[in-house]
């Protein structure tokens, strides 16, 4: 689940860098996070591959599955929408994707909070304060 919502992330980052104008500030902008959203899917994976024999880590994955699911759902909708688009005002991206970093925060804050497992918390809380740092970054350039 939480490897899906990097991968969303990156996903709604990249269609966004082909709606707005290239060269501009908010193509820039949407490259970067993209690019971390990118590096954030990629630790998952690696923390994934490094405890994917713990069966107690399996199982806080499942506990932790209702937290991140509404915000996936949510993903997939506003890259659904995207996906529809020929372009798009710069305002309206940056309000769609701030609130949408402000939702992953809180989906990573949730499952932070759903887990026993203190790797899983202090990971957890570390992509929440991720994307706290994107939704500040998103806040500013608007």
């Amino acid at each position: 689940m939480a490897e899906r919502l990097e991968n969303l992330a990156g996903q709604i980052y990249q269609m966004l860098t082909g709606l707005v104008p290239e060269g501009s500030e908010g193509h820039a902008l949407f490259t970067q996070l993209k690019d971390e959203e990118l590096q954030h899917e990629q630790r998952v994976q690696l923390l994934q591959r490094r405890y994917m024999r713990d069966r107690a880590l399996l199982l806080e994955q499942e506990a932790m599955a209702g937290a991140l699911q509404e915000v996936i759902d949510l993903g997939e909708s506003l890259l659904s929408r995207l996906q529809a688009m020929e372009t798009i005002e710069m305002k309206e991206a940056m309000e769609l994707t701030l609130d949408l970093e402000q939702r992953f925060a809180v989906a990573h804050a949730d499952a932070m909070l759903a887990t026993g497992d203190r790797r899983l918390r202090t990971f957890f809380q570390q992509l929440a304060r991720q994307d706290r740092a994107h939704a500040s970054l998103l806040s500013r350039n608007r």
